[in-house]
């Protein structure tokens, strides 16, 4: 059976989005990432109202591209969606209403005309601030209407784009309609005007849900695209599954869980990294020189032998984050083993936790946590006397930063469990030929 899924938020009001959930699975607005975590196939259909784009990055066009090119039909109204929709309609997205033709005719153009602040998930995404867009359809039928003229709605205008799209309420909206008009008659029939509740947002948006009701799939021409690196990136940080109350969890995650959390995880990755030079040795350093190379190495590792110090050089210098993103040989050695699926269990945990404290305290963002409050945690329960660049090292991350962003979003969960340094992968250290060695 195909899916319909549509992102929806302050465009809609709770009471229209409920009466629609019974027809589609509802998501919160979209954001960069998000369309390729669904698990599509062809014949589904996405609908696109509402997104984000300041707090988080917003939808790429590659996304929608993507699934377009697998055969999803993607439709677009009101706000993100109209935006997309306009920009991508040559491709085969589908647009609906007033504000998607005027932006795709060039009456539009500025992509804050939809723009608003809203409230959180658990306040129902209720806007806080008046889109641009219907002030402007709101003065349109007022000059249509002779009740006030074109150059006085124009100027209006004029001074609401200088404002901040994060500033527009209906007080300063109308603070500066008060500026415009000195005639107190025309004043106060311009601010019932634009006070009343109609919204052209919500209509396009409306228009979009009953359309994709009464027709969820359309002829659509064939598109393809490039998979350029950046896609590849994408979906490789996507590839995973999903789980009803976590939502996706990406393999890549799972590895970084083992990366920060196991305690046995750098000999793990020393191992695996030893095996694949192995089977395929670098080919511009034989390792017999390690001047230039120390910055791979940790402080107490500089008084190893120099077979030792070569190994963990090329291992590390070898396996780089880039040189990991389309062949990752770590991953695929913790798929083998059972330590992925406890992993795994242990990923979808920390993701039901963050969204449990993401509502109790939506003023909580993991994106903002301070960086040295994460990196004092972790070097209290992994540091040993070691500082986060030699942790990070001896885990497989290049830098102190890659560890803290890769650890951010296991921070507040660890702190509750204290995970860190007592998980252990167990038979994911012990290989086959390690196995086959030691008998």
């Amino acid at each position: 059976m195909n899916q319909t899924i549509v992102f929806l938020g302050p465009s809609v009001r709770p009471d229209l989005r409920s009466r629609y959930a019974r027809r589609f699975q509802i998501r919160p607005p979209v954001a960069a990432g998000d369309l390729l975590t669904l698990r599509l196939r062809a014949g589904d259909v996405v609908g696109i109202v509402d997104g984000y784009f300041r707090t988080r990055p917003a939808v790429r066009h590659k996304e929608i591209l993507h699934l377009l090119e697998s055969g999803v039909a993607v439709h677009g109204a009101a706000s993100m969606g109209a935006l997309r929709g306009a920009e991508l309609a040559a491709f085969g997205m589908v647009g609906h209403g007033r504000i998607f033709e005027d932006y795709r005719s060039g009456v539009l153009v500025a992509d804050d005309e939809v723009a608003v602040l809203h409230a959180t998930s658990a306040e129902e995404y209720a806007p806080l601030t008046e889109a641009l867009v219907n002030v402007r359809y709101k003065l349109e039928q007022a000059v249509t209407t002779a009740m006030i003229s074109r150059t006085r709605a124009d100027n209006i205008i004029s001074s609401l784009k200088e404002v901040p799209f994060a500033d527009r309420t209906l007080e300063a909206i109308l603070a500066h309609v008060d500026k415009q008009c000195d005639d107190r008659d025309q004043r106060a029939h311009i601010r019932l005007l634009l006070t009343n509740q109609e919204n052209q947002k919500t209509d396009d948006a409306l228009t979009l849900l009953e359309a994709i009701s009464r027709q969820p799939t359309h002829s659509r021409q064939a598109v393809t695209i490039n998979r350029t690196r950046h896609l590849k990136i994408w979906l490789a940080e996507t590839e995973g599954s999903d789980d009803e109350e976590a939502g996706p969890i990406a393999d890549a995650l799972v590895l970084d869980y083992c990366r920060v959390l196991a305690s046995d995880y750098p000999a793990f990755h020393q191992r695996v990294g030893s095996e694949q030079l192995r089977r395929k040795p670098l080919a511009c350093w034989d390792g017999q020189d390690l001047t230039g190379f120390e910055r791979w190495l940790t402080n107490d590792e500089r008084r190893l032998p120099k077979t030792e110090q070569a190994s963990r050089v090329m291992v590390r210098a070898g396996f780089t984050e880039q040189a990991l993103l389309f062949d990752n040989p770590f991953l695929d050695a913790l798929r083998s083993t059972p330590a992925f699926e406890r992993a795994r269990s242990g990923v979808r945990d920390v993701l039901v936790f963050n969204k449990a404290v993401q509502r109790a305290r939506p003023d909580v963002s993991l994106a903002y946590l301070a960086e040295q409050n994460i990196t004092d945690w972790f070097m209290s329960r992994l540091g040993q006397g070691c500082g986060l660049s030699d942790i990070a090292l001896q885990r497989g991350y290049s830098s102190a930063e890659s560890f803290v962003a890769a650890a951010r979003p296991f921070y507040l969960y660890d702190k509750v469990k204290r995970l860190s340094g007592q998980f252990t992968m167990l038979s994911a250290v012990d290989t086959s030929d390690d196995k086959a060695r030691t008998r």
